[in-house]
């Protein structure tokens, strides 16, 4: 059971090392940068930062600029933070 649930675990993690490693790449910085993620006072404001900071306008030594999402990639996160909204106002008393 524990093996299961280290899995299950462990999936959104790795998801979240490889968002941060992309992102960091956007600005032209190392993946080093991702172990401010370790501190819980980092943690916040590196996340809000890399949340609403600019990449890079050219490429850089990482590869080029990515192309701009597709109205699907949109609209896939509206509906998922609608979503998660939801189940928030559900489990409110």
């Amino acid at each position: 059971v524990w093996g299961h649930m280290a899995i299950v675990l462990l999936a959104p993690v790795l998801a979240l090392v490889n968002a941060t490693r992309r992102r960091l790449h956007d600005f032209d910085v190392s993946a080093w940068w991702a172990l401010f993620l370790l501190f819980p006072f980092f943690q916040f404001v590196f996340l809000i930062y890399l949340l609403v900071a600019p990449g890079t306008p050219n490429a850089n030594r990482f590869g080029p600029v990515p192309p701009p999402n597709e109205w699907s990639v949109l609209a896939a996160a509206v509906l998922g933070g609608l979503a998660l909204l939801w189940l928030i106002v559900l489990r409110s008393p």
